[in-house]
C-alpha cells in the first residue's frame, strides 16, 4: 500500500486553516497583509488567485455586525446589525439606505440581523433575525415589502 505524504508545512502554519489561535507574528510575509488596523492571511495551501489586498473603505456601525453581503455585481455591500441593515456604495463607501425593523422602535431588547442577502436582480433584500422573521425590502429604500414568520 502507497503512503500518501502530508502536506508540506507552510510557515509553520497547520493544516486546518485559519486556526483559532493563529498569531499574525509567526505567519510568513508571503502569507499575509497588514494594514494598520486590518490583516489578512493566505492559506498557503490554496492557489493565490487574488492580486494585492488592500483596504478599500472602514465602514463605520453603531452596533457589532452580524453579516455582510456584496451584490451580485459587486456594487453593494449589506450589513446586519442591532436593529438594523445598512446597504453601501462600494465605489464611494457612502451608506445608501438604512433598513431599520419597525419593531425595534417598540422593543428595548437587541435584535440582531444574522443574515442578508440580495435578490439576483439586486432591487431587493432579504433579512433574518433574532426574531425568526424574514424581511423582504427595497435595496435602494427603506420600503419594507413582506415579512415571513420562520421557525427555526
Amino acid at each position: 500500500m502507497t503512503q500518501i505524504p502530508p502536506p508540506p508545512s507552510y510557515s509553520g502554519l497547520p493544516p486546518t486553516f485559519p486556526p483559532d489561535d493563529l498569531d499574525i507574528q509567526k505567519v510568513s510575509p508571503e502569507f499575509k497583509k497588514e494594514g494598520n488596523d486590518w490583516f489578512a492571511v493566505f492559506n498557503p495551501g490554496v492557489k493565490r488567485q487574488l492580486g494585492d489586498v488592500s483596504l478599500v473603505h472602514t465602514l463605520l456601525h453603531e452596533s457589532v455586525v452580524c453579516c455582510v453581503k456584496f451584490s451580485k455585481d459587486g456594487k453593494y455591500l449589506a450589513t446586519g446589525c442591532n436593529r438594523t441593515a445598512q446597504v453601501y456604495d462600494m465605489k464611494t463607501g457612502a451608506k445608501i439606505c438604512v433598513l431599520v425593523h419597525e419593531d425595534a422602535e417598540k422593543s428595548s431588547q437587541d435584535l440582531y440581523i444574522r443574515s442578508v442577502s440580495f435578490s439576483p436582480d439586486g432591487k431587493y433584500l432579504a433579512t433574518g433575525g433574532d426574531d425568526k422573521q424574514i424581511r423582504v425590502k427595497s435595496s435602494s429604500s427603506s420600503i419594507h415589502l413582506s415579512t415571513i414568520d420562520h421557525e427555526a
